[in-house]
């Protein structure tokens, strides 16, 4: 049991570090365009995060399920997305008025992010 959540718990970080740079490149991206740092971090946030759930779900927690759009698994995971959104917006702005440049703030706030993305999708969302 230890062994299968620390190699789940790998699986997540793998996972979780190609949607965090998919994250980084959408809101870098987003916030030279529109220099609006909320929408370009929510947009970077929710494209990663789709991708994330369809990963996780077959990947980090394989499910055997063909049922990719269980409603009940669908809303668990677009809550945790909008607790992601909002204290990763929270996270941001303290870092950015602590004097922290964007690209490391957002990099601090994509790992504290992760962290509790984790324990949330794995004890709820993704539970078996």
């Amino acid at each position: 049991m230890l062994k299968n959540k620390f190699f789940e718990a790998i699986r997540y970080l793998i996972v979780g570090l190609v949607c965090q740079s998919i994250d980084l490149f959408i809101t870098l991206i987003f916030l030279s365009i529109a220099n609006n740092l909320f929408l370009a971090n929510s947009f970077g946030y929710l494209i990663a995060s789709t991708i994330a759930y369809f990963l996780h779900l077959k990947y980090t927690f394989k499910s055997k399920s063909r049922r990719y759009f269980l409603i009940n698994r669908i809303l668990k995971f677009i809550s945790a997305c909008l607790l992601g959104i909002i204290l990763g917006f929270i996270i941001l702005k303290i870092l950015i008025n602590l004097g922290i440049g964007i690209k490391i703030a957002k990099i601090i706030q994509l790992w504290l992010i992760a962290f509790t993305q984790y324990i949330f999708n794995s004890l709820i969302t993704f539970k078996r």
